[in-house]
């Protein structure tokens, strides 16, 4: 898939993660969703003409070592982010947000990576360093890089990001809008999320 593509299901996921756990609505929200749209790119450093390798000064080089779709796209490297991100690192950030917050956020990002790419008819190397590509469609369905499929599913992605976010934060904003307590809120929120 390509970074467009890829950095609206990291947002995607993160969004719907947000929603799922009942997450309240801060500051610093758009920026765990932000932070998961770009982690979802940098799998593709294991490409030289992927966006990250473009705009990221000095990942270029990883591009000339790796084959793209094995090692930063296999669950080993899932784990290794987390470990790196969860378990290792701690950052004090600014306004209160909390670093753990941040952390899983770009880790969700970087799995939804080669999760979307299982969808591709080439698949890739999930269980690297073992040889096995996997891929979950067969050619006929698989979505081909920059192809009219992909670009179909890039703006369903879209239309669901702008829609699940505006929702997500039409219910958190309830509890501080009284006008928005009303029958009519009360069917938009059953329709968007099933549930009062």
């Amino acid at each position: 898939m390509n970074y467009r593509t890829h950095s609206m299901t990291g947002a995607l996921a993160m969004e719907l993660i947000l929603v799922e756990t009942h997450a309240p609505v801060h500051w610093w929200s758009p920026v765990l969703i932000i932070a998961s749209g770009l982690s979802a790119t940098v799998p593709d450093i294991d490409h030289p003409e992927s966006a990250v390798s473009h705009r990221v000064p000095l990942v270029g080089i990883i591009a000339r070592f790796l084959k793209h779709r094995t090692v930063t796209h296999s669950l080993l490297a899932v784990v290794a982010v987390w470990a790196l991100l969860v378990r290792f690192l701690y950052f004090d950030l600014p306004g209160g947000m909390p670093w753990d917050s941040l952390a899983w956020s770009m880790v969700i990002g970087y799995a939804s990576h080669p999760f979307i790419d299982l969808f591709n008819p080439e698949g890739v190397q999930l269980f690297w360093p073992l040889p096995y590509w996997v891929r979950v469609l067969p050619e006929p369905l698989a979505i081909p890089v920059n192809s009219l499929r992909e670009e179909i599913v890039c703006l369903i992605f879209k239309l669901a990001v702008v829609v699940i976010g505006i929702s997500w934060a039409l219910v958190n904003l309830r509890f501080h809008v009284p006008v928005l307590d009303s029958f009519a809120w009360h069917v938009i929120k059953t329709i968007t999320f099933g549930r009062y």
